[in-house]
């Protein structure tokens, strides 16, 4: 097992800063600071952010430095359709490797997510959903497809959460009951190993929250 470096170290801190929204989308990230608070000499952090930047949670510009990642409009609806895509296409293949997932693991971190939307905690719940995705995904085995959804989900990540934290707090029941609904047809449909059933159940859950996303940008256009 390899030992993780002092860089390692840092990128899983930052990255965990970020996800958990310490960070908005566009903030700049202050190297300094960041060595201060994490107790980090700022080679390693410098080194943790170049690779953040890889995974697409962060952009660099000359003479401004690091920032948080945020898009114009028309980028985050281009990257919302390669996302849909990735989904769409693993959605569609799933059915064959439903024997790789853990139900009783999805369930608890259904529930995690349920209770933490209750709760008003809705970083965490954001992380949670992530993780409920991404087991299902990963039962898939094109690794690199999986690395591109990755790194599609990072770019847009934090923005979409931060628009979607305003959808919840104006009618946090009407999400919650779409989110059970949802997360409970999906489960339902990969126990199924209905191809159409899963793809289905995929593309309702993404258009919901699409449609939810969409009007919230628009209110604030």
């Amino acid at each position: 097992m390899k030992v993780p470096t002092i860089a390692d170290l840092a990128l899983e801190e930052i990255r965990q800063m970020i996800l958990s929204g310490q960070f908005k989308p566009g903030e700049k990230v202050n190297i300094d600071k960041l060595s201060r608070d994490l107790s980090i000499s700022k080679t390693p952090i410098r080194e943790a952010l170049k690779e953040l930047g890889r995974e697409g949670l962060l952009s660099y510009q000359a003479r401004e430095g690091w920032s948080v990642a945020s898009h114009s409009p028309e980028e985050f609806s281009q990257l919302e359709e390669l996302q849909q895509v990735l989904r769409s296409y693993i959605g569609a293949n799933i059915y064959k490797f439903v024997d790789n997932l853990d139900f009783d693991e999805l369930e608890n971190i259904n529930d995690n997510i349920i209770h933490f939307v209750n709760t008003k905690q809705y970083d965490r719940a954001f992380l949670e959903n992530d993780k409920f995705h991404m087991k299902i995904y990963g039962a898939h085995p094109n690794k690199i497809i999986l690395e591109q959804l990755r790194q599609v989900n990072n770019a847009i990540g934090l923005q979409r959460r931060f628009i979607l934290k305003k959808c919840i707090e104006k009618d946090p029941k009407f999400y919650l009951d779409n989110l059970k609904k949802q997360h409970k047809e999906i489960l339902d449909s990969l126990k199924s190993k209905d191809a159409q059933r899963i793809k289905a159940s995929f593309d309702h859950h993404f258009e919901t929250l699409n449609e939810m996303l969409k009007r919230q940008m628009e209110e604030e256009l």
